[in-house]
């Protein structure tokens, strides 16, 4: 079901290529599902550094059916939370992209 998601999300978004995810990334990363009405409709890849107690937002995916949830955005909310709450420091949400900036403690990083 979460390969049907990606690829309703890859089409949604019109992306000329993407990574494809392979089995192993469900088994090795941590994935957070959300579901609306008893069903998932989307889900999180995170890969979790905990020697650094940082996390990583490897990808995310949802189908685009009810736009009112707002996942893209409500999913970082909540996945920042939570991380935080179990005493991790950093949460990397990859590219930054406007709607990104609407979370709390937002800030890009600057060269290495």
């Amino acid at each position: 079901e979460l390969i049907k998601i990606y690829h309703t999300y890859c089409r949604y978004k019109k992306f000329k290529s993407v990574m494809p995810l392979f089995k192993e990334d469900f088994e090795e990363l941590e994935i957070l599902g959300y579901y609306n009405n008893n069903k998932v409709v989307a889900f999180s890849m995170i890969t979790k550094y905990p020697s650094s107690m940082n996390v990583y937002a490897d990808q995310f995916a949802w189908d685009y059916k009810d736009p009112s949830l707002r996942l893209g955005i409500n999913s970082l909310k909540s996945e920042c939370a939570y991380y935080k709450s179990l005493g991790y420091k950093y949460y990397y949400l990859g590219q930054t992209n406007k709607y990104k900036e609407q979370i709390d403690g937002f800030e890009i990083l600057g060269p290495v």
